[in-house]
């Protein structure tokens, strides 16, 4: 029983949805306010073929020997066989007075201050709050008339591999390439990536990160092209990508079972926003209520049931160390083990029960 419903949850299938840009469709940030952008490139793909050509992904997207081919998209790779340096120049062109730099670690990223300000609050407010520095009358607000140099952003916070990810997602609705193939590292990225989500205001990309969390393959893509269903029926040039993952969870053990659940009482005060699209499908569809939770019930499932793979792990010699060191003048030995593992066991079991 979950939130009143009962279902096999083995076999729940859980769908996620965001909105996705075919193209740029609002006022430019030129003094001409009524012009509008109506590009001749692919409507559906634009801004995919946008983060395709953009110089630094050819370093987190490509070719190594030892991996194979690390972008997970299909139509991205399908492009990248057969690049178009054409219609790259023309797009570049045509984007050219949206272009920001976002810097981190030292480097410099091209980004496009429509799409990922649209996408991730924190870097709308960055823009804004930069560009109201350069106090222009006329003009690009993304673009110095004086040096015609684009708006730096610096970010400071995160690592360089996190802020790609995010520009990933903004461009193309998903990750396309670069989380690690060990299953325990690319749970530790996916759970920092998804406090950073939350902090910088993309409530899709913590939507993704939870769904990466509940696939049974977390290497793949979920974008406009390889997403499940995509809704049309909309205005803006916005339409809705909706996605699905199926149990069971190829990251979700005995091993990561814990730093999942405490990463998910990192969200337990959250509430659903409009960006929180997260439900379950079956007899009874559940929207789920905060970020999380699925993932949460699922690993307090797992390590109950794979409690005793956990208590011979390194894992939980971890989680050990951690209670004792909230007390003075214990010495670990193995009464105190026990009844560790005895207070975690009641604590799982108090949890499942306190959600029938």
């Amino acid at each position: 029983v979950f939130h009143g419903v009962n279902f096999p949850w083995e076999e729940t299938i859980f769908q996620a949805r965001y909105t996705h840009h075919r193209h740029i469709q609002q006022h430019t940030h030129s003094s001409n306010t009524d012009k509008r952008l109506s590009p001749p490139f692919p409507e559906m793909g634009f801004w995919s073929i946008v983060l395709l050509n953009l110089p630094w992904m050819a370093y987190v997207s490509g070719r190594t020997a030892e991996e194979g081919d690390t972008m997970y998209c299909s139509w991205l790779r399908e492009r990248r066989s057969k690049p178009n340096a054409e219609m790259a120049a023309s797009m570049a062109s045509f984007l050219s007075d949206d272009e920001i730099t976002i810097i981190v670690e030292g480097t410099h990223l091209v980004a496009h201050g429509h799409i990922v300000g649209d996408k991730c609050g924190f870097l709308r407010s960055a823009i804004d709050f930069e560009s109201s520095k350069r106090n222009q009358n006329h003009g690009s607000a993304f673009k110095s008339e004086s040096t015609d140099t684009p708006l730096e952003i610096h970010v400071s916070n995160y690592s360089l591999r996190m802020v790609q990810w995010i520009l990933q997602h903004c461009y193309h609705g998903s990750i396309v390439s670069g989380l690690s193939p060990n299953p325990q590292i690319c749970c530790d990225e996916l759970l920092e990536l998804a406090k950073i989500a939350e902090e910088i205001l993309c409530p899709s990309l913590l939507n993704e990160c939870e769904m990466r969390l509940l696939a049974g393959k977390c290497n793949r893509c979920f974008c406009w092209c390889c997403c499940r269903t995509v809704d049309q029926k909309t205005k803006n040039g916005e339409l809705t990508c909706f996605y699905e993952v199926r149990l069971p969870s190829s990251l979700i053990c005995a091993r990561n079972a814990i730093r999942i659940i405490e990463t998910a009482e990192h969200f337990s005060s959250s509430v659903s926003g409009p960006g929180h699209k997260l439900r379950t499908l079956g007899t009874k569809n559940v929207d789920l209520p905060r970020p999380f939770l699925a993932v949460k019930h699922i690993s307090l499932k797992v390590l109950l049931q794979e409690f005793l793979c956990f208590w011979k792990s390194d894992s939980f010699v971890s989680y050990y160390h951690e209670v004792l060191m909230e007390y003075d003048d214990v010495v670990p030995c193995q009464k105190y083990e026990d009844l560790v593992a005895m207070n975690l066991v009641q604590s799982i079991l108090d949890e499942l029960t306190g959600e029938e």
